[in-house]
């Protein structure tokens, strides 16, 4: 799903990047 958080994370702003550095 990293690949995923990259596009989301446009779109939801910084939602996906947290969940990311997880």
């Amino acid at each position: 799903m990293r690949a995923v958080t990259g596009a989301t994370s446009l779109i939801y702003g910084k939602a996906d990047d947290v969940d990311s550095t997880r």
